[in-house]
């Protein structure tokens, strides 16, 4: 499209290239971390602390809907509550491990997207346009980052034997 049709190639390529990297980091965590070994090992981490993962989840998507259900203009651009969602996301990757922070990380971003999509949240100023939608997936790209590195660090600590596994 932009040998044939003059589109802005850095605006274009800028979209292709963030998406990109955002699937990657969002979607293949999810899907590598539930394809690897049976269910009874997925399902480990969460044993006995059942009531504690429907409380952390249930925090999550709460303070999503809270964070990105205000209008975009409700405390300038980018308002200290974006930053409210990233604990419960911390703490499944420290407490439970990449499996259930991948599914946060995943209910996460489409909460986020669904909202921005809407006109709705920190990054909808001006309507949902590609400066939204970059701005969106910036956010998205830190928060995962953050999140996927905490649950590194959780499963090294486990595996070099100064955590054990509880």
């Amino acid at each position: 499209s932009w040998l044939r049709l003059g589109a802005n190639f850095r605006a274009q390529w800028t979209a292709t290239f963030v998406s990109d990297f955002l699937s990657v980091i969002v979607v293949a965590p999810l899907v590598l971390a539930w394809s690897r070994a049976g269910w009874d090992e997925a399902l480990a981490p969460i044993r006995g602390r059942v009531a504690e993962v429907i409380a952390l989840y249930a925090g999550l998507v709460l303070a999503a809907h809270f964070v990105f259900r205000m209008p975009p203009d409700a405390a300038g651009f980018i308002p200290p509550l974006a930053y409210l969602c990233w604990p419960f996301l911390i703490w499944a990757a420290l407490r439970f491990g990449l499996r259930t922070a991948a599914v946060g990380l995943v209910a996460f971003g489409l909460i986020c997207y669904w909202h921005t999509a809407n006109g709705l949240g920190p990054f909808a100023s001006g309507g949902m346009g590609t400066r939204s939608l970059l701005q969106l997936q910036g956010y998205l790209a830190t928060v995962a980052v953050t999140t996927l590195f905490a649950a590194a660090l959780l499963a090294d600590l486990k595996q070099s034997g100064l955590l054990e596994d509880t």
